[in-house]
């Protein structure tokens, strides 16, 4: 092996013969590099009372953040809110004076059932109906109809639900069915 040049000392190469040929090869081989094996010390470990403070620190920044959302949720979709059952039959109560007027301020939308209300409150107690729910009034043996059974239960009153209307301002009135007039069977 000679050198190959003296500028890159550490690449060699090597004349190989070829038998019947009688050609010579130089064959470059390439450096050999050794590398040392390189210590890394570990972090340091954290005290119970450091791992215990940044669990806490992460705790409460969960908390505010879920604090965050739900404010931003509520402000501008105020419909999501939920209310007890308490409140909601409060809200419900609508107070009349001696003629029969609506003198309650909760109340402030006109005191008629749309089409859509109609649609929407005959469906839903159809479906409980279909699923096995006891009717409210009296049927014949040969009425099987979840949505018949409905609105019989409709045109008598006797469906014991309660219409949310969300009004522009952000708030909602509550009204029974019993207290809605009813336009058009």
């Amino acid at each position: 092996m000679d050198n190959l040049s003296k500028d890159k000392p550490n690449i060699t190469t090597t004349e190989i013969n070829i038998p019947g040929e009688g050609v010579k090869e130089n064959i470059v081989k390439p450096p050999t590099v050794e590398i040392e094996e390189m210590k890394f010390d570990p972090p340091p470990q954290e005290t119970e009372d450091e791992s215990e403070s940044d669990e806490d620190e992460d705790q409460d920044f969960k908390k505010f953040d879920q604090d965050l959302q739900k404010n931003i949720l509520l402000d501008y979709h105020p419909e999501l809110k939920q209310i007890s059952y308490e409140e909601m039959m409060t809200l419900s109560t609508v107070v009349r004076d001696k003629n029969g007027i609506i003198i309650d301020p909760l109340h402030t939308t006109i005191p008629i059932l749309t089409r859509y209300e109609q649609a929407k409150v005959v469906g839903l107690r159809a479906k409980q109906i279909n699923a096995g729910s006891n009717p409210f009034v009296d049927v014949p043996s040969h009425v099987i109809d979840g949505i018949t059974i409905a609105e019989k239960e409709f045109i008598e009153k006797k469906i014991p639900f309660i219409i949310r209307r969300p009004i522009p301002n952000g708030v909602s009135e509550y009204w029974k069915l019993e207290d809605l007039e009813i336009l058009e069977v």
